[in-house]
Formats: structure tokens, sequence, C-alpha cells
């Protein structure tokens, strides 16, 4: 039960702004795709490792050549922590380099990642670039630089231990790019349209009018119409002997459309009263009395009936249906039923629906509207 309640809001949602569903599917598709393509391009990767030598040991009673070179592997060790931070951080050497590639020393320190070898006088250094030829040129630079003369690394304390490994390529996200294009657009446009379902506050279902109108509701959207009015007049009719049915609409209506639906309901009424009740009761007078909630015309003229017809257009303001559920409610009307019309806002639909009723019958009912007209008092 669970599960059909969360597939009810969703199917409706998408039903009714699948358009804007599928707009921002595209559009957050083709952005997560160029974003992925754009920061998951593919790189390329290699390292290699340097290392501090010490001082060659000199035979007993022989004086030490003058050497840059520490003469212990822990000095060595210590050197290379030393070592590593100019690799990384120095900004002499970081320009050499960077005006060598012809790239930006923040472009360098993006790329290049220096560590000491833990308990060890060796370094590796890891630079990704965007091709392999960028790697390949980063590591001859850096070579050529430790080999020259440098102020903070003298020259020959660090050397090549391995050479640079062939560059390996990396695609990161790149290839997934579609797939996340694909998920991203179907959880926006999804999401996008449960959260413009939340913000509608518009009546369009019979389930939306019920939530508001407190009285029975005939969706005539939906299915038969022609039997749905009959059965709205037959509703109308159990609560009393009701002569006088006054067809109001919430504030805004159509006054048109209103007088359309009640030429439908006289049909109905003339095909109800022909098959079932004729000479049991007399014909009911359905008569517009305007728009509730404006001036309380509508509201003085709906008391003089025996029931009231609310007609509602699909997509009217929830605010304007309780509006007029107000003020019925203040003037303390008995009986109301309650109409959902879509076609509504087409009168002619509702004037052809009157063309199959037979002369003899428009008469009669001509006849008993002059005798239970709804006097207008205003």
């Amino acid at each position: 039960m669970q599960t059909a309640g969360v597939r009810q809001p969703l199917g409706k949602a998408l039903r009714r702004f699948w358009l804007v569903a599928v707009l921002a599917a595209v559009v957050s598709g083709l952005a997560a795709y160029a974003a992925v393509g754009s920061v998951s391009r593919t790189t390329y990767v290699a390292n290699a490792l340097y290392i501090v030598p010490t001082a060659p040991a000199t035979a007993e009673g022989e004086p030490a050549a003058p050497s840059t070179l520490p003469s212990s592997p822990y000095d060595a060790e210590r050197l290379a922590q030393n070592y590593a931070l100019v690799l990384a951080e120095d900004a002499q050497l970081l320009d050499g380099l960077a005006s060598t590639l012809g790239v930006s020393r923040a472009h360098l320190l993006a790329r290049v990642v220096v560590e000491n070898v833990p308990s060890s006088a060796a370094i590796r250094v890891t630079y990704t670039g965007d091709s392999a030829a960028e790697v390949d040129d980063y590591f001859t630079a850096l070579a050529n630089l430790l080999n020259a003369p440098q102020p903070n690394i003298p020259q020959g304390n660090l050397r090549a231990l391995s050479l640079p490994t062939d560059a390996t390529e990396q695609a990161g996200l790149a290839p997934l790019a579609p797939v996340i294009a694909v998920v991203v657009g179907l959880l926006v446009g999804i999401g996008g349209a449960l959260l413009l379902e939340r913000l509608d506050s518009r009546v369009r279902t019979a389930a939306d009018l019920r939530r508001v109108a407190p009285w029975p509701v005939f969706d005539l959207t939906r299915g038969q119409r022609t039997a749905k009015a009959q059965s709205v007049v037959l509703r109308t009719l159990t609560d009393s002997a009701t002569r006088h049915v006054a067809v109001a609409t919430v504030p805004g209506g159509s006054a048109g459309a209103v007088e359309a639906l009640v030429q439908e309901m006289r049909a109905a009424s003339l095909s109800v009263f022909s098959t079932e009740r004729r000479g049991s009761t007399p014909y009911p007078n359905w008569h517009p009395v305007g728009a509730l909630g404006t001036d309380g015309a509508a509201e003085r003229r709906a008391m003089e009936g025996d029931a009231v017809l609310l007609v509602v257009t699909s997509g009217v303001r929830a605010r304007d249906v309780e509006a007029a559920v107000g003020s019925l409610g203040d003037v303390e009307v008995g009986s109301v039923v309650v109409v959902l019309d879509e076609a509504a806002r087409r009168p002619r639909e509702h004037r052809a629906a009157t063309a199959t009723v037979e002369p003899q019958e428009r008469e009669t009912a001509a006849d008993q509207d002059a005798v239970h007209a709804v006097p207008d008092r205003r």
C-alpha cells in the first residue's frame, strides 16, 4: 500500500508536468555531461625516485675530500626531507621548471606531488600532465636543473635512483559521463515535477476538489459525461423536493460557461424525467446565479433556491474554491452538489448536449421554468 501511495503522486506529477520534467532532464543531463567531461579529462601520470647519496669513505689516516654530501645515512635521510620540501615549494626551482615547460607556477603546484620515502634518503616525485609528452618534458627539465648548480640543492646532492616510469593514462570519470548525465537528468526531472506538483495549488482532479469541498463531487472531465450529468440531476433531487437549483461558480468563473452547463443540466433532467420520474414530480429549474464570494448577490440568490450546484472549472485556484465554500457556509445553504468540469471553458460543448432533446420535451421544460423561476430580489 505504501508503494502504491508513492507511485500515485509521482505518476500524477509526471502526467501534469511531463514537459517540464523532460526539459529539466535534458538541460541538467547536458550540464552534468559537460561538467564531468571538463573536470574528469584524461590525464597521464608518471613518477621517479631520487636519492641523497653519502660521501665515499676514505682510508684511515687520509684526509676527506671536500664534499657537500652527507657523511652518514642518518644525515642523508635528514637532508632528503629538506630536499623534498625544496622540490615541492622552492620558488626559484618551480619558476625554472615552469619557464621550461611554458606553464605557470600554479599549474606545477597542482600537478606535482613530492614525498620523502619513510626511513630512507629517497624522494619520490609524481607528476600528472595532460599528455604523455608533458610528463616527459617535466622530468627532463627537472633532471637538467638538478645537474646544474642550485642554491638550495648543491649539484650532485640529489641523483636519480630510477628513471621516470612510462606515463600511465588515467581516464577518471570521463567514460562514465553519459551514465552520470542520464542519472542526474532523471533525478532532476522527476524531482522538479514532484516539486511543482507540491507547490501547485490549483484544483485539477476530483481528489483535489474533495479536499476543499465538504459536499458530493461529480467529475465531468472523465468517463461518460451524459450519464454523469444525469447522476448529478438525481443526486441534487434526493435531499428534498427540489424545485429550484441555483447554479453558481467560484470567484472569477465564467458566466457564459455556467449558462452552458445549465442547458446541459436541463437536457439531463428531461432525459431522467422522461424515463423514470415524469409525472411524479415537477421538472426542476436550473438557474444561474453568478460567482460566489464577490458582492454577495450570488449568495442571496442561492438562498432562494432549494439546492445549489457549484461549478468548479478544472485548473482554478484552490483558494477560490475555498472562498466559494466559505460563502455557502456563511449563508447556511443546506443542499450542495459540486461539479468538476473541464469543458466549462467551452460553452459550445454544453450547448451541443441539448441538440438531441425532443421539441416537445423542450416545450415542457420551458413551461416548468416559467412556473418555477427563481426570482431576482436584488
